[in-house]
C-alpha cells in the first residue's frame, strides 16, 4: 500500500511538472506574438507617417481652383510661362511631343502667337507626384508675395477668347496647406494655425459644389473673394497644423457651416446676416470680443489694425463716390444707422445733385474707401492704395478740405478673428477651444 502510494504521489509529480512546462512554452509564444504584432504595427505606423509626410493625404477629395492673374486682377491670362520641377505627362500641347515630360519641362504659350488652338482647348500638366504638395509646376508669368510658388497636382490651361483661364485641381489638404501661410501668418502658432486650418477646410468642402466658375468645374478661385491660396511658401509649422487637424471640419446641425473668418476685430464681431444679409445663422456670435467677459479686457487691444485712422482728400472722396454714384460734389458723409457694437450699416451721402443712402457694410467700405489716401495703424504702420476701408466700425467727420475717419478692426467681422485666435492661444486656448470661441454650438468632426 506505501508503494502503491508512493508511485501515485510520483506520478502526480511528474505531471505537474510537465503541465508547468506547457504553460511556460505557451506564455513566450504568446509574448513573442504580441511582441511581433507591436512591432508590424509600429513598421506600418512608421509607413503610413512616412507618406503623410510626402501626400497629406487621408481619403483626400480633389478641388479645382482658378488661378487669377497678377495681383488677383482678372481671371484671363495674356501669356502662360511655366517650368516643372517634377515628372509631368502632358496633353493638348500642338506644336510638341505630349506624354511623359521630365522634371524641367517647360511651356511658354502667348495670347497673340495662338494660331493653332480654337476657343475651348484645353492643355493639361498633370505631376506625376499627383498627391505631393511640393511637386508641379511653377508658373513664372504670375507674381505673388513670394516667388517660384508651386502649384501640385495638375493645371489644365483654357484657350478663351484674349488668352488662357488656368484651374489647378489638387487633394483639398493639400491645397488647406497652401491656404494656410496666405492666410495667417506662421508666428501666430500652431493652436491658431489648426483652428485656421479647420476654417479653411470647412469652407472649402462647402464650396465644392459651388458654381461660380462652372464653365470650368472650378467651384473657387485663389483670391480673397473666397480664401487666398498659394501666394506665400509653405512652411513647416503649417504642414504640422494641416496633418494634426487633418480631415477636421465644423458642422451645425450636421451640416457643414459657413466658415468665414478676417483679420482683426473693432472688439466686436458681427454675423453673418448683418453683414451679407439673409437669415440669421443660428452659430454666428454677435458679441463683444472678450476675456472672461470683461467690456474692458478686448482681446485685441494690443494688435496694429485694432484701431486704425485715415483722412481722405475731399476731392479724392468725390471722385471715388462718383464712380459708383452720380452725384456731384459731396457736401455731408452721415452715419444713419449702426448695429449692435457699432458697426456702420447705413450712411446718406448729400450730393451736389442729389443724395444716395446706402446700406450695405462692404459697400460702404468700398465707396467710403482711401484709395489715395493713407491709412495708419495704431502701431503707427501706414498702407497705401486700399480699395476698402478696414472695417464698418468707424466714425467720419468732415473737417475742412478732407473727411476724418476713425475706425476699429480689419475685414468684415464674422466668424473667426485670425487676431483674436493668437491672443486666445496666447491665453491658454487651444484650436477647438478657439473655434468654439467663435462659432457657437459647433461640433468638430471627421469629413
Amino acid at each position: 500500500m506505501k508503494r502503491k502510494s508512493y508511485k501515485r504521489r510520483k506520478y502526480k509529480v511528474r505531471d505537474k511538472a510537465r503541465l508547468c512546462k506547457f504553460i511556460f512554452v505557451m506564455f513566450m509564444v504568446t509574448i513573442t506574438y504580441i511582441l511581433m504584432e507591436i512591432s508590424h504595427n509600429n513598421i506600418s505606423e512608421a509607413g503610413n507617417i512616412s507618406q503623410e509626410n510626402n501626400n497629406l493625404i487621408d481619403n483626400n477629395k480633389n478641388i479645382r481652383i482658378l488661378i487669377k492673374t497678377t495681383g488677383h486682377k482678372g481671371i484671363v491670362h495674356e501669356g502662360v510661362e511655366l517650368v516643372t520641377n517634377t515628372d509631368t505627362k502632358i496633353e493638348g500641347i500642338k506644336d510638341c511631343e505630349n506624354g511623359e515630360k521630365e522634371a524641367g519641362f517647360s511651356l511658354k504659350l502667348a495670347s497673340d502667337n495662338i494660331s493653332q488652338y480654337k476657343e475651348g482647348d484645353i492643355i493639361s500638366i498633370e505631376a506625376n507626384d499627383f498627391d505631393s504638395y511640393d511637386k508641379g509646376m511653377i508658373i513664372t508669368s504670375i507674381k505673388r508675395d513670394t516667388e517660384k510658388i508651386v502649384y501640385s497636382g495638375k493645371l489644365d490651361i483654357y484657350v478663351v477668347n484674349g488668352g488662357f483661364v488656368i484651374i489647378n485641381e489638387l487633394p483639398v489638404e493639400n491645397y488647406i496647406c497652401k491656404v494656410l501661410p496666405s492666410e495667417m501668418p506662421s508666428e501666430y502658432g500652431i493652436e491658431p494655425l489648426k483652428a485656421q486650418a479647420v476654417c479653411a477646410r470647412t469652407y472649402a468642402y462647402s464650396h465644392l459644389n459651388n458654381t461660380h466658375y462652372k464653365e470650368y468645374d472650378a467651384c473657387m478661385d485663389d483670391s480673397s473673394m473666397f480664401q487666398v491660396y498659394n501666394n506665400r511658401y509653405v512652411e513647416d509649422i503649417d504642414i504640422e497644423a494641416v496633418k494634426e487637424t487633418c480631415g477636421m471640419v465644423m458642422e451645425y446641425d450636421n451640416e457643414l457651416i459657413n466658415a468665414l473668418y478676417y483679420s482683426t476685430s473693432s472688439g466686436y464681431s458681427a454675423t453673418e446676416a448683418m453683414v451679407f444679409g439673409g437669415e440669421e445663422k443660428a452659430y454666428n456670435i454677435n458679441k463683444s470680443q472678450t476675456i472672461d467677459g470683461d467690456k474692458k479686457n478686448y482681446i485685441e487691444s494690443d494688435c496694429g489694425w485694432f484701431r486704425w485712422k485715415t483722412s481722405i482728400d475731399a476731392k479724392d472722396m468725390t471722385e471715388n463716390i462718383n464712380r459708383y454714384y452720380n452725384i456731384g460734389d459731396i457736401n455731408s458723409i452721415t452715419v444713419s444707422k449702426r448695429a449692435e457694437g457699432g458697426m456702420v450699416k447705413e450712411i446718406e451721402i448729400e450730393g451736389k445733385n442729389k443724395s444716395v443712402l446706402i446700406d450695405t457694410p462692404n459697400e460702404i467700405r468700398r465707396v467710403l474707401a482711401p484709395v489715395k489716401d493713407d491709412v495708419i495703424r495704431q502701431d503707427d504702420v501706414k498702407y497705401s492704395n486700399m480699395s476698402m476701408l478696414p472695417s464698418a466700425y468707424f466714425e467720419i467727420e468732415k473737417n475742412d478740405d478732407s473727411f476724418v475717419i476713425n475706425g476699429g478692426g480689419f475685414g468684415h467681422g464674422v466668424g473667426m478673428s485670425q487676431s483674436g485666435a493668437k491672443k486666445l492661444a496666447e491665453h491658454g486656448y487651444g484650436f477647438k477651444e478657439i473655434l468654439c470661441y467663435y462659432y457657437k454650438g459647433i461640433s468638430i468632426e471627421k469629413y
